[in-house]
């Protein structure tokens, strides 16, 4: 990770919270409510964001995964079986995905 988290006190004193990030990051992506999709959408693309900005080593497999997540969801119920759910999405399904998730925050 090449980003550095600086928290900013009302006083202006700074520390770095890069850490802690990191660690509350990774806590997140292994607990129980991501993995069974508790959290809403703007849950999820708040977590996207930050791992973007933060630049952690697993963005593209977030993508991926909440893409591909997204993806299926979108498939009516009763052809989910039979539809084959692509692991990736293509370039131009990416940078869309992106765009929507960034233009939510601006």
């Amino acid at each position: 990770m090449t980003a550095r988290i600086v928290a900013i006190r009302d006083d202006g004193s700074q520390a770095d919270v890069t850490e802690g990030v990191q660690i509350a990051y990774d806590l997140l992506r292994q607990s129980l409510d991501w993995g069974s999709g508790f959290l809403d959408t703007q849950e999820v693309d708040a977590v996207i964001r930050l791992s973007e900005a933060c630049d952690f080593p697993d963005f593209e497999q977030l993508i991926a995964e909440v893409w591909r997540k997204r993806y299926a969801d979108s498939i009516p119920y009763e052809e989910r079986y039979t539809t084959r759910i692509p692991s990736q999405p293509t370039t131009e399904q990416r940078e869309a995905f992106l765009a929507g998730i960034r233009k939510e925050s601006a």
